[in-house]
């Protein structure tokens, strides 16, 4: 039941970001960016091939690099900021 619900609220962020970004709420969208931290930690929970694939070994300064440098890809591609 609590995977579900891990699940639910990793949904409810990506929407609130995708919606952030095509509404041009730069306002929530600092707001929704700030509670990254919380889903990555909600995904390494209940990721259940985490250790498999290598995601557990995963230092959190690497990963924490390549979460904000994705991020930054994506928002600048999808709100035309080159």
């Amino acid at each position: 039941m609590e995977q579900n619900t891990s699940y639910d609220e990793f949904k409810e962020f990506i929407g609130l970001l995708d919606k952030s970004i095509k509404t041009k709420d730069f306002q929530q969208l600092l707001n929704v960016i700030s509670s990254v931290e919380k889903y990555e930690e909600i995904f390494l929970n209940n990721y259940q091939r985490r250790k498999k694939e290598g995601v557990y070994y995963t230092d959190k300064i690497i990963s924490g690099f390549i979460v904000n440098e994705a991020l930054l890809l994506f928002l600048n591609k999808n709100l035309n900021l080159n």
